[in-house]
């Protein structure tokens, strides 16, 4: 296969770069008739080849093509035109061979399951979903404890390809989503924990919460935690990134806007940019507008959308996590299977936030 012979740079995750790249897309969204050859390579080659073939299975199986897609264009991920074939990997859809069959999904697990080569038992569990089904298993207390031990193995965000790293990264989600049950324990170990990659971490956890799972100044709990924060920038003990006192006190002036005045992210890529086009494209709002630069044209939320962000959090904290919460990659999110009823609750909140300003 010319795939195989095609060159990336090392690291398990960085199969979608270069010639080996754009070949791993074509199999990806293309015919299914590759299967057997990549059973041999998963069964026979070198440990990388099988970790990249194990995900191209799994990707295959998730692939979306974009005359499916209810929202063409906003989660595309792949596009290749020599073959005219547009489509997206749906990150909601379980493995469970919808392209691959009955095949290629028991040469996943079968990946998944051996035990002769961890690192391939490993990065199958965790491009199948099988990783997160297993922590979600533990109980809170071990999920906290699992969390700890991965960041400081990991480093932080150092060490981006490690299986440390993926295991933090998804106990991440988990916790988030827990809160506010995790919350109590995730302070307590903020206050008490010295490990400099743990109190980073845990900044970080706290601030993506405030996005995508409650607004921490909307209870008690959360007015805490804020506090909590605050204190943790001041003292320091941080690693990898706010080593340094000024770049600490910089993040603090960025989480405090966020915090507190709703100074969150409208460009392209960002959560409520996507909001706002789908507004548009759905409800026929104006909720957009265009940043033109040079060629690029970008399309943004209006700056109106801060004032709606914080009409939410006034009528109830957690509307980030209305029908579902979701901290993944922001154009993703439209595949969630309930992204429409969410974008609905939204829009009808809109109307209610346009009628208040009008009086």
């Amino acid at each position: 296969m010319a795939w195989l012979r095609a060159g990336t740079r090392d690291g398990a995750t960085e199969m979608y770069a270069g010639a080996r790249g754009d070949l791993s897309q074509v199999l990806t969204a293309g015919e299914t008739d590759t299967i057997p050859y990549l059973e041999k390579v998963v069964r026979k080659g070198s440990l990388k080849d099988r970790i990249d073939a194990v995900r191209i299975l799994c990707d295959m199986d998730r692939f979306v093509p974009a005359q499916a897609d209810d929202f063409p264009g906003e989660g595309a991920t792949i596009r290749l035109k020599s073959i005219n074939l547009e489509g997206s990997i749906n990150p909601f859809l379980s493995v469970e061979g919808r392209r691959i069959g009955r095949e290629g999904y028991d040469l996943i697990h079968w990946a998944a399951e051996q035990n002769s080569d961890d690192e391939l038992h490993f990065y199958a569990r965790l491009f199948a979903g099988l990783l997160r089904q297993d922590l979600q298993g533990l109980s809170l207390d071990e999920q906290i404890d699992r969390w700890r031990k991965a960041i400081i193995e990991s480093k932080g965000v150092t060490s981006s390809d490690s299986q440390a790293y993926f295991v933090y990264w998804t106990l991440d989600q988990i916790l988030i989503e827990k809160i506010p049950d995790s919350l109590p324990r995730l302070l307590k170990m903020l206050e008490a924990d010295r490990d400099g990659y743990v109190r980073e971490g845990l900044v970080e956890l706290l601030a993506q919460a405030d996005l995508c799972r409650m607004r921490l100044r909307g209870t008690e709990l959360g007015r805490q935690a804020t506090n909590m924060i605050q204190k943790t920038l001041r003292d320091g003990n941080l690693k990898p990134v706010y080593k340094d006192g000024k770049r600490r006190r910089e993040y603090w002036n960025a989480l405090s806007g966020q915090f507190f005045h709703d100074d969150v992210r409208l460009d392209t890529g960002s959560t409520w940019a996507l909001y706002a086009r789908t507004f548009e494209d759905v409800y026929g709002e104006k909720t957009t507008r265009t940043i033109n630069m040079g060629e690029l044209h970008l399309v943004e939320a209006v700056p109106e959308v801060r004032k709606f962000i914080s009409f939410l959090t006034a009528s109830d904290p957690y509307f980030p996590s209305w029908e579902y919460t979701y901290c993944g990659r922001s154009p993703d999110e439209v595949f969630h299977p309930r992204f429409k009823v969410k974008i609905a609750r939204y829009h009808e909140q809109w109307e209610r936030f346009k009628k208040k300003a009008e009086k």
